[in-house]
């Protein structure tokens, strides 16, 4: 039998704008960004939320409303490779806040945990309803909460930002087939796929061809595929094609 823990998340958003300091760490963090180096990731999330307050201009107004990531993955906690026991926390990170306050313990939102004797497959779907309800309910709906600053009640709502997750989790969380010979999401038409006879496994070949011309495993036949490999190298997508092939 599985058993879920439901945390709902709504109470929990309330009490932060209970609380002045949490609050001004939620309503100045977006503009702290602005200040911080620009890594890849800081880069990323200023596009998306740039994005996200052009095409949802009165979301984009009330630096009230939120914007949250999500993270899941199964976990074995006896740490043993078999799958008598394991069990699925669902974590929401707040990315209002700066980058050094965002994923701080005390700011994250530890809102699930599904429990059970074996992993939960694509049925992770039907564990994350209530969780997808008071997401829907921040989005759709309007949720009254209490300004501290000006002791009057205001509206907030709130939406789903991002995912993190790995490889595997991709195809649980998300439906994209993570195997057979299109299991890239990015540029799946130019890797190339083969079924091993025996194995019955899938492997994907034409990495050499991201080496430099002169390294000596662009030469080797007998040690890869039998065949020498002259393509080009692909072209790394950008930020803006990255975003669009979700």
């Amino acid at each position: 039998m599985k058993v879920l823990w439901y945390l709902p998340i709504v109470p929990k958003l309330k009490h932060l704008f209970l609380n002045k300091k949490k609050t001004i760490n939620l309503l100045h963090g977006m503009q702290m960004r602005e200040n911080v180096t620009k890594s890849f990731v800081i880069q990323l999330i200023q596009c998306n939320g740039k994005k996200i307050n052009k095409q949802f201009p009165n979301f984009g107004q009330e630096c009230r409303n939120l914007q949250l990531g999500l993270a899941t993955n199964g976990i074995n906690p006896f740490s043993s490779l078999s799958t008598n026991y394991c069990y699925w926390p669902a974590i929401l990170f707040i990315y209002n806040l700066s980058p050094r306050l965002c994923m701080k313990r005390k700011y994250m939102l530890f809102s699930m945990v599904i429990s059970g004797p074996w992993q939960l497959g694509n049925d992770l779907d039907v564990y994350l309803v209530p969780l997808l309800e008071d997401l829907k309910l921040l989005w759709v709906d309007e949720v009254e909460i209490l300004n501290v600053f000006v002791s009057k009640t205001c509206i907030m709502h709130a939406m789903l930002f991002c995912i993190i997750n790995d490889f595997l989790t991709y195809e649980n969380l998300l439906g994209y087939n993570v195997k057979g010979h299109k299991a890239f999401p990015i540029n799946e038409e130019n890797i190339v796929g083969h079924q091993l006879k025996h194995d019955q496994k899938t492997i994907y070949l034409c990495h050499q061809r991201f080496l430099h011309s002169n390294h000596p495993y662009c030469m080797l036949k007998k040690a890869f595929n039998r065949n020498q490999e002259n393509d080009d190298a692909l072209i790394p997508l950008t930020n803006l094609q990255n975003l669009k092939s979700y």
